[in-house]
């Protein structure tokens, strides 16, 4: 499998493909009231400082991640592309003095990053030839202590990462199986994804599952939903993404998001008070760049748009 048939793998419908390729060349920043955030539009990374109404851009570069403390960024950047493949630096910017770190060999595809919780470590996703398939690899911020702790041919893919609310520990789908792992590359657990809810189209491999950083029985996640007419007027009947609860205590699931929004990337608050997330709702369908940041409660109210962009990323 080459990198171009692995993106596709990994990638939207081939309606939201097509309106995700439209969509980078348009868009510049909005306005936004979330506090200490980092977002990017599909091409330039934007950070939003506490108190602050206006984002400002940090660089350009995509798949951001902001330290738990707000005082630095990690980001990818591209070095090189072909029509085979791109190759990709991982970049550590510092926020207060400007300086920036490249800590990845830049011949490397960068699918996913993420800072943990604590801050002691970056986890990312690269693709590998050798192996048709992925690794995921921790680093301190320094660049020191770098460490491969799995490969994706061992459970069949690793999509979705999302940190444990401790630091100590991962999840990823495999679009069968919800697995959390440790930093050593242990399974701890095995959860069948049909644990939360039937799913008459089958799980994708953008569905998130993200647990609650302070509530251990609560669990945010995406899956594919039937689309209003309109949705499916639009995008030639393919079907929606919407946002779920999954409460281990009751076993149950409830829809969090309305019928006409699309949701991609849900990330908690470190309270585990807030659902941040990107999508678009029906008078977004027809725009060049229609997605927008929100965020919601658990319990499906105060559902608030905050600004243009998508994959936020928040600090403490």
């Amino acid at each position: 499998m080459n990198i171009l048939s692995f993106l596709w793998k990994r990638g939207r419908s081939f309606a939201l493909f097509l309106l995700l390729v439209t969509a980078i060349f348009s868009v510049g920043p909005g306005v936004c009231h979330a506090n200490g955030m980092v977002y990017t539009d599909g091409k330039t990374v934007y950070f939003l400082p506490i108190q602050k109404a206006q984002p400002s851009e940090v660089a350009k570069g995509t798949r951001a991640s902001i330290s738990p403390d707000g005082k630095s960024i990690a980001y990818a950047i591209t070095k090189r592309s072909t029509d085979e493949r791109e190759e990709q630096a991982l970049v550590v910017y510092n926020l207060a003095t400007g300086k920036k770190k490249e800590i990845q060999d830049p011949k490397i595809f960068l699918c996913q990053l993420s800072w943990s919780p604590n801050g002691d470590y970056i986890v990312y996703e690269i693709w590998d030839d050798k192996i048709a398939g992925t690794r995921l690899i921790i680093v301190k911020p320094d660049g020191s202590g770098k460490k491969e702790i799995f490969d994706s041919n061992r459970v069949g893919s690793t999509f979705s990462l999302r940190w444990a609310g401790d630091g100590k520990s991962l999840y990823f789908q495999n679009m069968e199986d919800l697995y959390q792992i440790d930093l050593s590359g242990k399974i701890l657990k095995k959860t069948p994804l049909s644990t939360f809810g039937e799913n008459p189209y089958g799980a994708t491999s953008t569905d998130v599952y993200a647990p609650n950083p302070v509530n251990s029985k609560l669990l945010a996640f995406t899956r594919s939903v039937k689309g209003t007419k309109k949705f499916q007027d639009t995008f030639g009947g393919e079907p929606n993404s919407a946002l779920f609860l999954y409460d281990a205590a009751t076993k149950t699931s409830t829809r969090l998001t309305p019928e006409d929004m699309l949701v991609m990337d849900p990330v908690w608050s470190y309270d585990g008070k807030f659902i941040y997330f990107c999508g678009y709702r029906e008078e977004n369908y027809k725009e060049n760049y229609p997605f927008k940041i929100y965020r919601i409660t658990p319990d499906g109210k105060n559902l608030e748009m905050l600004c243009t962009g998508e994959s936020p990323s928040l600090s403490r």
